[in-house]
């Protein structure tokens, strides 16, 4: 029934079809018959050879009528001529009684009939109608075979996704998903959200491919089509009537696919409907029924209109083409995905375990924090929330070639879409495919951080409490949840976490490089578990900048630190190059896009000593705000930065751990002035010298710098500060 519903359009379609006539005619009255016949179709005669071939260089007719005895028989070279010229078009040779052995030659020489002047009405309009069919005929078989190569492929996609049911886990699954979409739609950038549990609405990105790599960690829906809608993104939702999987979200050189309506899917709009029968891509300023005039004006004219599926055709004919496949593709992922959430419960317990590491799984994990949150707003408690990452290495990141996808799925080029969210505003961002190095050849540099995933589980279980939760989210990404915690505490845990690390050389202190780890805290830092991860991944990102890791290894003593990093703070501001995790889009477009250095880099300051005191007040004082504190500071008498937290403190307070130290006896340090903060809501650092009523040195709000100055400070003084 198809294919007789094919067949039928293709005889409208040659009904429609307005064809070019080329004649090549000596004789006067047929030149002036041909008119009156071919009425519906554009006709062009030619008196001789020359401005025949002539016309059927300019004209590329579909049919040609030439008469074979023109100029004494040269004629009949004109058949061969036309062949050369315009090997599509269909040639009928014209002859009379005594040409008729031409006419034959002309048969021999390709041409498609023989017509015997004078000419019948008749016989035109038959070659007319049998040439017009046969080119409705073939436009119909190269939309068939496009269709075919289409189905052909969606087939194998859909044979992919219904193995997802037997993947490893559901990341593994949605890596799957991730470049199955990239594959047919073209996306410079896939990423997937997952719903991490059955009773929690809160996503995770848990594949991600090319441009949407730094795309948010989690959110809620609202968030993620909030983002989508200020990124201009293609969301896809995977869900049935009753099962929410997650979303898929695009990045295409087109703008944001959208949902029937014609606006795009955000607040007020059911995302889990899978009422998107048309997913269609078009801007913000219509619908996807937007006069096509400006496409088409562009396209290059013929006579034959375009079929649905044609690569030249409008978006909007291409739409129901691409919004099937999406939607079909959507569907057979949330079915497979949810085939895999059904597996992982049946097993006995892998839903609440990592089964490659003692941590538990993060879905048992949102669980957990989902109860904490409940609970903590209802008795007034706080809890911390600890992201540790393993920085991965350059060979790390797979080496993705793409099949091209159709010319029909293919979205369309948008101008006005700026699609690199990454980089500075009106500077678009294109992804390219990473080459493939040489067999042999070195393929990056390695992680810092050389231990194993699973030894690292089992050295922050050893740092945590018996009630604290290890989740591992991927293979390089843990969260550790501290219920019932504040920041302090969860400072202390961090300290722990360091001092296990450090175990081979427990003078050293610090976070180990390529080791990511980021502390927020509820309710300081956000009011729900999308917020607490987000700040936390943001945190942790943010060590890998941090002026700790630049210090040089030699600067062993309190003097030879604070030298160390004041000139190595000069020296870093004196470059325009910005750090190593600013994306690489932002570093060849000139301007800098606004937040790429974090609040945490480290500044040079140099003041006066009354305004260097008034600023370590305000310091001390915005800490007190949160809370509990924590505070170091160099102290002696006369006007320093120790008297003025002392005079900030007022009234000793017991929330508040205040360790004044003389270091002046300590060589080198005579005029080191130096304030370490750790406060429930951040952390802040000053380290300098004072002479001649001048302060010159270092500050940042930076935890790593804070502890690791408050630690060696207490060294110097012969004082264990940290417990």
């Amino acid at each position: 029934m198809a294919m007789n519903s094919d067949w039928g359009a293709a005889a409208s379609l040659a009904d429609e079809l307005r064809l070019t006539v080329l004649a090549v005619v000596g004789d006067e009255n047929t030149r002036a018959f041909l008119p009156r016949v071919i009425t519906s179709d554009r006709l062009v005669v030619a008196e001789d050879l020359s401005e025949g071939i002539s016309l059927a260089e300019t004209e590329v007719p579909d049919i040609a009528f030439v008469d074979v005895g023109l100029n004494d028989g040269a004629g009949l070279a004109m058949v061969h001529h036309l062949k050369a010229l315009v090997p599509d078009s269909t040639i009928f040779a014209l002859a009379d009684q005594d040409e008729l052995e031409a006419g034959a030659h002309a048969l021999a020489l390709g041409g498609a009939g023989l017509f015997l002047m004078p000419l019948g009405g008749d016989e035109v309009l038959n070659a007319l109608s049998s040439v017009r069919t046969r080119l409705a005929e073939r436009g119909l078989r190269a939309r068939l075979e496009r269709d075919s190569a289409v189905t052909s492929r969606a087939a194998t996609w859909i044979a992919r996704l219904a193995a997802l049911s037997d993947a490893r886990d559901r990341s593994a699954a949605a890596q799957q998903v991730a470049e199955i979409f990239s594959e047919s739609t073209g996306a410079a950038g896939v990423a997937v959200y997952l719903v991490v549990g059955d009773r929690t609405t809160e996503l995770m990105r848990s594949a991600a491919i090319g441009a949407l790599e730094r795309a948010p960690s989690f959110g809620t829906e609202v968030d993620l089509l909030d983002y989508a809608r200020r990124e201009r993104l293609a969301v896809v939702p995977l869900a049935l009537r009753k099962v929410a999987a997650g979303h898929v979200v695009l990045q295409t050189a087109a703008a944001p696919l959208v949902l029937d309506d014609g606006a795009p899917g955000g607040r007020g709009q059911p995302a889990w409907s899978g009422a998107h029968e048309g997913i269609h891509p078009h801007g913000d300023d219509g619908p996807a029924s937007a006069p096509e005039s400006s496409e088409q004006s562009a396209r290059p004219s013929s006579s034959m209109p375009a079929l649905a599926g044609d690569p030249l055709a409008p978006p909007s004919r291409r739409a129901p083409l691409l919004g099937g496949l999406l939607k079909l593709l959507a569907m057979q992922s949330t079915t497979a995905l949810a085939l895999l959430g059904e597996r992982d419960r049946a097993s006995g317990g892998a839903a609440m375990k990592d089964p490659t590491s003692s941590a538990y799984s993060f879905a048992y994990y949102v669980d957990v924090a989902g109860r904490e949150i409940d609970k903590a707003r209802r008795y007034g408690r706080r809890f911390s929330i600890a992201t540790i990452l393993i920085e991965p290495s350059v060979t790390d990141a797979p080496v993705r070639i793409p099949m091209p996808p159709p010319a029909e799925l293919q979205l369309p080029l948008s101008a006005d879409v700026d699609a690199a969210w990454s980089g500075p505003p009106g500077v678009r961002t294109s992804w390219t495919e990473p080459s493939i190095p040489p067999s042999g050849a070195p393929t990056g540099k390695p992680s810092p951080f050389a231990m194993d995933p699973a030894e690292l589980a089992d050295v922050l279980l050893d740092a945590a409490r018996d009630t604290d939760i290890l989740a591992r989210v991927d293979e390089n990404e843990f969260h550790l949840l501290m219920p019932e915690t504040a920041g302090l505490d969860a400072h202390a845990c961090y300290r722990r976490v360091v001092a296990r690390l450090a175990a081979s050389d427990k003078q050293e202190g610090r976070l180990p490089r390529g080791l990511l780890m980021g502390v927020t805290t509820f309710p300081h830092d956000g009011q729900n578990l999308a917020q607490l991860l987000r700040i936390a991944r943001r945190r942790a990102e943010a060590t890998k900048d941090s002026i700790v890791h630049r210090l040089p290894r030699e600067a062993r003593t309190l003097a030879e630190i604070t030298d160390a990093l004041i000139a190595t703070v000069s020296a870093a501001g004196n470059r325009t190059d910005p750090p190593p995790s600013v994306p690489e889009a932002a570093r060849g477009g000139g301007s800098v896009p606004p937040r790429a250095f974090p609040i945490s880099a480290p500044r040079l300051l140099e003041l006066a000593l009354p305004e260097a005191v008034a600023l370590a007040t305000s310091a001390v004082r915005s800490a007190l705000r949160g809370g509990a504190a924590f505070i170091v500071v160099a102290h002696h008498p006369g006007l320093s930065l120790g008297a003025a937290v002392r005079g900030a403190l007022g009234t000793p307070r017991e929330d508040v751990i205040l360790h004044a130290l003389d270091i002046r006896s300590i060589p080198g340090c005579d005029d080191v002035e130096a304030l370490c903060i750790l406060a429930e809501h951040g952390a802040y650092a000053f380290l300098g010298r004072s002479r001649d009523g001048l302060m010159r040195g270092v500050h940042a709000a930076d935890p790593l710098l804070a502890d690791f100055m408050a630690e060696r400070i207490g060294r110097a003084a012969g004082l264990r500060v940290f417990g």
